[in-house]
């Protein structure tokens, strides 16, 4: 039975002298450090989505209109969600922060 790997054609590779010179041209091959983004940040990101300013736009509909209680109910959500989401945004940047070096290794 012939062995699979005389099937193989396979290149040496680079020379030393290519392989630095590629090294000094684009550096080490690694992934790109991605942005922190910073608590502040995050919470500007959530106050941005379309269904958050549907619940901050009709409560401030409800104050217009005179309907206090319905208007802090919506308003005490929209500001729940955005604190829940920080949180859990900022937490997530951490730990990914913290955790990916020790992946790719």
């Amino acid at each position: 039975m012939p062995d699979a790997s005389s099937d193989l054609h396979s290149t040496p590779g680079l020379s030393e002298a290519d392989a630095q010179a590629r090294l000094k041209t684009e550096g080490y091959n690694e992934l790109p450090r991605p942005e922190r983004r910073t608590p502040l940040r995050i919470v500007l990101e959530v106050l941005r989505e379309p269904m958050l300013a549907l619940l901050i736009g009709g409560g401030v509909i409800y104050l217009l209109l005179g309907d206090l209680k319905e208007a802090v109910i919506l308003l005490v959500f929209a500001t729940m969600s955005v604190v829940i989401t920080a949180v859990q945004e900022t937490r997530t940047e951490r730990g990914s922060s913290q955790n990916l070096p020790k992946i790719l290794r």
